[in-house]
């Protein structure tokens, strides 16, 4: 029984975890003057609306059967969204726009707040009884891996946009 409190707690806090992360996102897409800036958190945003439904669906299997579900379904790949806008971005690269410095805040704030979520994600696979469990937060933990590099690579584009840039075209370069 205490097991299934943990359990029940861990993803009650997963869920808090998730509604900020959302909440701060979109609050972030209002206040980001660049497209780009914009473009990427609404996409987190909508990552983590799916995140916060994937775990109040493991919630309420747990409340009516008891136990943790043992499929796992519709992984996320949010990179491939940004992939996309990024495809865009490097189409209108001459035409720059500066980001404003709470852009650059805004950026380094959702870096943190990916930092803290891998950490708490992968805390709580540490502490999984079940592998079931156990993959369901390794797979949030790499989620958010993954959003903290979304993050990173917008960042650098508006901070330095022909780096970024280069770092695309090296790829051509070397294939």
């Amino acid at each position: 029984m205490q097991r299934k409190n943990k359990t029940n707690e861990s993803l009650k806090l997963a869920v808090k975890f998730e509604k900020e992360g959302r909440d701060f996102f979109l609050k972030a897409a209002k206040t980001t003057h660049h497209p780009l800036g914009r473009q990427m958190f609404v996409s987190l945003a909508n990552d983590e609306l799916h995140h916060l439904q994937r775990v109040k669906q493991i919630f309420d299997t747990l409340q009516q059967q008891g136990d943790w579900p043992t499929a796992q379904s519709d992984k996320i790949q949010p990179l491939s969204k940004m992939q996309t806008i990024f495809e865009q971005a490097k189409e209108h690269l001459t035409e720059i726009v500066k980001p404003k410095l709470n852009d650059i805040e805004a950026l380094q704030l959702a870096l943190e707040y990916e930092k803290r979520g891998y950490k708490f994600y992968q805390r709580l696979a540490k502490e999984a009884r079940l592998p079931a469990e156990k993959k369901f937060y390794q797979e949030l933990a790499a989620q958010d891996d993954n959003h903290y590099q979304i993050i990173q690579t917008t960042q650098k584009y508006l901070e330095k946009p022909w780096d970024w840039y280069a770092d695309q075209e090296y790829q051509i370069y070397e294939g």
